[in-house]
């Protein structure tokens, strides 16, 4: 906020009773300085052009009509706002200009009535306009009802605002543009249709001791390289965000507090930085969001109370999160897509979701206090990040027992390798897990979430789990295994959630015996790079899928029973699948592979499907052997799009039009194969309207076999 020094020094050798910057000269006691006073009627214009640098035009109380231009340093002083009124007589054109001045003060008046302009106007009929180097200081004012804004600084000039209000304009409060600078001191904006402040360009703004109050959009707005320092600041009830920092722009807050705002508190997008620190962020849809490469610094915040996340990260952007407490909303710090997080010293807790929720990038850290969440960490979380709530000295215990009040307190207690015997009958708890150990149920043992949304067990960074002989029940995902996970469920039954076992990121998981049962999302979901070996698994009445794969997940399953989903098994993105000996019915689709998913299926049974048995399309490719797709209401087996396939020693029996079919005239992918078994409909077991069609796939019933497609 500060000039040439050689500049200023020049000026108050040269004109000692000027007001240098934001500095009001000292005055004989009882002398106000007026060198003219100003009556109601008489012209303040004409006033200030008689007026001789430096010197303080004092207007008596009452209300003028003028639109004002100073170009000199000078005081235009009034009795109060409220008492002293100037009102814009003239459409697009500012109430007050002042161009090129330093040493202006313009105090205890109320400004109002600027109309018609607009914020890239020359003249955008601003309350109070300030341009070119111009130094002006603004106190004990009010700036109302103007339009679009009431005060606007733009190009090089420097302005403070002490003890007055930006209220009630048609657009901004305050518009900073250029390379301008602007400081408010006990300041309030508030009542703006469009917003508190807007800042753009490379202009910088600090503001102390002030309210930004129910604006109609965001409470501060930064745009281009725009820097903001906010030193107790309250931010509240905004429509938009309380701050938005956009662009390169950055914004640094300390002390302040930034409080129910309809959208975010702080809303980072693009290359931007923010710096918060001692703030408290309560009542906000979010408390913070940043993405689009966004950083962050949380240090020493209270996220209390807001309401869907404290901390929500997307895209590249990345948080420092150190000696803060988060509190109270749905979750704590939510990571997705690559963001990461760093989180250190924190208290987390009460949030009926996560503690921690990262899907895509990643979180680390350690020494953070959890209690009291759904679960404390969830997804691509690294070992360490959470304190345990007991010390790990026990190399087995039991659930329940009178020295665990919860599941979480078991598994903190165990040591690694430890073992957790979970009692017969129904145990209510979740937990996280980030350690090697062994969980086994004594028989009929049921162990179910005890609060809505929490999965039953959530294994993150460094868990490395054998869970046998236990019946897992939850309303939400029942498993979730994140980061490198590992874990081993034999003989289990995984039910009634929306899905039984989530994988995400790089987590592995083998699975033996067992059931997933009447899961409404699916019996088992995979993104990521995750792997699933899965042996003689039953997936019975999951709503929609039996087995999903996506991403660039790996699954191997042999000898699974997969009976009343929507899609059996489904392969998606670039997902690879081995599928060995499985027995798939009642689907809608029965295998569905998609995307550039790649398919390989032995020795498998697809039966009584609902539309296809097998269904290839986009960029899939599969290769099937010694299958049975039998009993479909419409084609056994169906390409579609770009789709390769290689079928030998195949049986497509008994479906209600084709056995094998291209169903688009477009059709750019490939067929190939040999001694397939495809009736038509005209021998036994025949499909109802033909073996293939179109008849060129003939050869698929052949010994000798052949191709068709593109790469022909």
């Amino acid at each position: 906020m500060k000039k040439d020094i050689s500049k200023a020094l020049i000026l108050l050798l040269a004109l000692p009773f000027i007001l240098v910057g934001c500095t009001r000269p000292e005055r004989e006691p009882g002398d106000d300085g007026c060198v003219a006073v100003v009556q109601h009627g008489d012209s303040i214009q004409a006033a200030l052009d008689e007026a001789s640098d430096g010197a303080v035009v004092c207007l008596a109380a009452g209300e003028w009509n003028e639109n004002l231009v100073l170009t000199k340093p000078i005081t235009l002083r009034g009795e109060g706002p409220g008492s002293t009124v100037i009102r814009g007589e003239q459409l697009a054109q500012s109430v007050v200009r002042v161009t090129d001045a330093t040493g202006v003060v313009v105090e205890g008046l109320t400004i109002a009535g600027g109309a018609r302009g607009h914020l890239g106007d020359e003249d955008p009929a601003a309350g109070i306009l300030v341009t070119g180097d111009a130094e002006v200081l603004i106190r004990s004012c009010q700036l109302k009802n103007n339009t679009p804004s009431g005060l606007l600084v733009r190009d090089a000039a420097s302005v403070t605002v002490e003890d007055s209000s930006l209220s009630d304009n048609s657009r901004y409060g305050l518009v900073v543009q250029g390379q301008a600078e602007v400081a408010l001191r006990g300041t309030t904006v508030g009542g703006n249709r469009d917003g508190g402040v807007w800042a753009s360009g490379e202009s910088q703004v600090e503001f102390r001791a002030t309210h930004i109050v129910s604006n109609g959009g965001a409470g501060l707005w930064l745009r281009d390289s725009a820097k903001a320092d906010l030193y107790d600041v309250t931010v509240e009830r905004s429509d938009g965000p309380g701050v938005r920092v956009q662009d390169g722009s950055q914004a640094d807050l300390e002390d302040c507090l930034i409080l129910s705002n309809l959208e975010q508190g702080v809303l980072l997008s693009g290359r931007t930085r923010a710096e918060l620190r001692n703030t408290v962020f309560r009542g906000n849809w979010d408390g913070i969001t940043a993405s689009e490469g966004a950083t962050v610094l949380v240090e020493g915040c209270e996220l209390v109370g807001n309401r869907w996340v404290a901390v929500r990260l997307t895209g590249t952007s990345e948080a420092v999160i150190g000696n803060s407490v988060l509190r109270g909303s749905r979750t704590g710090v939510w990571l997705s897509q690559m963001a990461r997080a760093q989180l250190v010293a924190n208290e987390i807790r009460e949030f009926p979701g996560a503690g921690i929720s990262s899907f895509g990038g990643a979180a680390e850290g350690e020494g953070n206090r959890m209690s009291g969440n759904g679960v404390d960490l969830l997804g691509n979380v690294g070992e360490g990040v959470r304190t345990s709530l007991r010390e790990p000295v026990l190399a087995e215990t039991e659930f329940p027992h009178d020295d665990h009040p919860s599941l979480q307190h078991a598994v903190d207690a165990l040591e690694e390798g430890g073992v957790l015997t979970i009692l017969a009958g129904t145990q209510l708890g979740s937990a996280t897990v980030d350690k090697t150990l062994e969980l086994r149920g004594q028989p009929g043992a049921r162990l179910e979430v005890d609060r809505e949304g929490a999965p039953v067990l959530s294994l993150v960074g460094g868990a490395d789990v054998l869970v046998s002989g236990l019946e897992l029940v939850s309303s939400s995902e029942v498993v979730i295994a994140g980061a490198v996970a590992r874990a081993e469920f034999v003989d289990c039954t995984i039910r009634d959630g929306d899905t039984g076992v989530l994988l995400r990121d790089g987590a592995e998981i083998d699975v033996r015996g067992g059931e997933f049962v009447g899961n409404r999302s699916a019996g088992m979901r995979m993104w990521g790079e995750s792997h699933a070996t899965v042996e003689a698994a039953a997936f019975r009445e999951n709503t929609s899928f039996g087995i999903g794969a996506g991403q660039s997940a790996v699954l191997r399953a042999s000898d699974v029973t997969v009976a009343g989903s929507s899609w059996g098994i489904n392969l998606e993105g670039l997902a690879r699948g081995t599928i060995e000996d499985a027995k798939v019915s009642g689907a809608v689709i029965g295998v569905l592979i998609e995307g550039g998913a790649e398919g390989t299926l032995t020795g498998c049974e697809v039966v009584d499907s609902r539309v296809n048995g097998v269904q290839l399309r986009d960029r899939a490719q599969a290769v099937l052997t010694g299958c049975v797709v039998s009993g479909s209401r419409d084609d056994g087996i169906v390409l579609r799009s770009g789709a390769q396939a290689t079928m030998e020693g195949n049986r497509v029996l008994q479906n209600g039009r084709h056995g094998v079919a291209l169903v688009e005239l477009g059709f750019s992918g490939y067929v190939a194969g040999r001694e397939n078994t495809i009736p038509g409909p005209d021998e036994p077991e025949g499909n109802a309207r033909a073996a293939v069609y179109p008849h060129e796939l003939a050869f698929l019933l052949t010994e000798d076999g052949g191709h068709l497609g593109w790469r022909e």
